[in-house]
């Protein structure tokens, strides 16, 4: 109603609307304007207030032992929540390229699958210096976990992605996002 009575008001004074296609096409620019403007202060707030996934500019360095996590989470301390998921210190870090079986499953065969994948992360975390990276497409999940992809030199100037191992060696399945498939 109210843009009827503008558009009366601007005629009433010779003045013709924007044809829709350019009014469009100015809010859109508008719209992309606050968007990267947004974008950029939310990055510069992540780096200056040290948030490590916002303020990361390349691979990290990791090189430290993992032990399995518990209820109590010490500071600095480096450990193994599941398959797929890692602390360090207060970081929570949801490992992407794979899915694992859960934890607490509806079923046994699961529950198995899931401490075989826990124990084959830890496994392959122990076994020497990795490197982790910001996930390309996001950097947290919808629980606030950050998202990182974990590499290692496998030897011979090759590199060892840790989704490749886990899925290579039946722990974990191929995930790329979405609706993950059943495990019982």
């Amino acid at each position: 109603m109210l843009g009827l009575r503008i558009a009366r008001a601007n005629a009433a004074h010779g003045r013709r609307a924007a044809p829709r296609g350019r009014r469009l096409a100015r809010r859109r620019t508008r719209d992309a304007g606050w968007l990267a403007l947004s974008a950029t202060l939310l990055c510069l707030s992540g780096a200056l207030t040290g948030s490590p996934a916002a303020a990361q500019a390349g691979p990290e360095p990791v090189d430290a032992q993992f032990t399995r996590c518990g209820r109590v989470v010490v500071a600095g301390a480096h450990c193994v929540v599941d398959g797929d998921t890692i602390r360090i210190g207060e970081r929570r870090i949801r490992l992407v390229g794979f899915d694992t079986p859960e934890k607490n499953a509806r079923c046994e065969e699961e529950r198995i699958s899931a401490e075989r994948a826990t124990q084959a992360l830890q496994a392959w975390l122990n076994r020497g210096p990795f490197v982790m990276s910001v996930n390309a497409a996001r950097a947290t999940d919808r629980y606030g976990r950050e998202l990182q992809v974990l590499m290692r030199e496998a030897g011979g100037g090759s590199a060892e992605a840790l989704s490749g191992y886990m899925v290579g060696n039946d722990f974990a399945r191929d995930y790329g996002g979405g609706r993950r498939a059943e495990w019982c």
